[in-house]
């Protein structure tokens, strides 16, 4: 299994796969806002800059799956998923438990040399409280499917990282 996974991201299709879905989820959170009228908050644009993350990780390891890039692009993707994780439990939380002491923040916190909120607002500027659940589907929020989707994309990273260290032709990890 590992020798597998580690034989798939040495390959460019996978790695294009990953930033395909992705994309794909990016363009989801964008039906949302524009199509359907939802709101996104603080901790929803955390996690769409959690998910450009991945892209780009899926991305530079595409550029070429046999060198160094591809080990920094399964760091940077775990780095993501993981980030993208906490960003939703977060929201989970505070949805779970609204109080005026466990609040997110009404503005973006990006560096001064990155101010994505003001460069690209139609993406990346809050309009909604994180308390507020604005949609479900089977008696679960959005927040609640993102963790799902950033742990499969943190266990897939983490089974991918590890498969780095499978010897060829063999079965024992060399740490």
């Amino acid at each position: 299994m590992l020798q597998l996974l580690k034989c798939y991201s040495e390959r460019r299709f996978i790695w294009l796969f990953i930033a395909l879905t992705g994309f794909c989820f990016l363009l989801i959170a964008l039906y949302f806002q524009y199509i359907l009228l939802i709101s996104p908050c603080v901790l929803c644009i955390y996690q769409r800059c959690a998910f450009l993350g991945l892209i780009g990780a899926s991305l530079l390891a595409a550029i070429d799956p046999k060198s160094l890039l591809r080990h920094l692009g399964i760091l940077l993707w775990i780095y993501s998923a993981a980030k993208g994780l906490q960003f939703a439990w977060e929201k989970v939380k505070i949805q779970s438990d609204p109080s005026p002491f466990h609040s997110c923040v009404l503005l973006m916190d990006f560096p001064s040399w990155l101010s994505l909120d003001k460069w690209l607002p139609f993406l990346f500027a809050p309009y909604s409280d994180c308390a507020s659940q604005q949609w479900q589907l089977m008696s679960l929020d959005m927040a609640q499917y993102l963790i799902g989707i950033f742990a499969i994309y943190l266990f897939i990273g983490g089974m991918i990282f590890i498969s780095q260290f499978v010897k060829p032709g063999g079965h024992h990890l060399s740490w």
